[in-house]
């Protein structure tokens, strides 16, 4: 029989390893800074999983990139490389993304939002994956918000689906 100070042990040590669960502890937050550059071509590189192009703001978990559910991602301010191609992973999943003026996301590969998608000023989605915004798209009225479609779910095979 366990007395009631060591039930309560057991339950502390429970809790601490279920707020160590991904997903379950608070979520990084990523900034795109696009610092990535190929050297072998002397292009900038706008890769997703490319750590040189991301700063961990929160770097609760120690990772380079968004990669997981819970992640909140803004691709914002002015950066070297004002696209972003999403080629990491065809069933990438994040918690949130806002997208700011004058960047691109290129979607070679399916990207889905749990949270929430913001659009600020003039931005443009292409490639030929799927956006899932599974929860809120929001476009800010007082920025004379404009989104372009460039292979767009009208004229080529970008799929923009859900949102409330």
């Amino acid at each position: 029989m366990l007395t009631d100070k060591q039930i309560a042990l057991l339950m502390a040590v429970a809790l601490l390893a279920l707020c160590a669960l991904p997903g379950l502890s608070s979520p990084d937050q990523f900034k795109w800074t696009g610092n990535a550059f190929n050297s072998n071509t002397n292009t900038a590189n706008d890769n997703w999983n490319d750590e040189n192009n991301w700063e961990n703001i929160s770097n609760e978990h120690d990772r380079k990139w968004p990669s997981t559910q819970g992640d909140v991602v803004t691709i914002d301010d002015t950066s070297p490389q004002a696209e972003v191609e999403q080629n990491k992973d065809n069933n990438l999943t994040i918690n949130s993304l806002t997208l700011g003026d004058g960047h691109t996301l290129n979607l070679t590969q399916g990207l889905t939002i749990g949270a929430t998608l913001e659009c600020e000023g003039t931005v443009k989605l292409k490639g030929n994956g799927t956006l899932t915004v599974t929860a809120a798209f929001r476009v800010y009225a007082d920025q004379d918000t404009t989104i372009t479609f460039e292979s767009g779910y009208e004229y080529g095979n970008l799929h923009v689906v859900g949102g409330a």
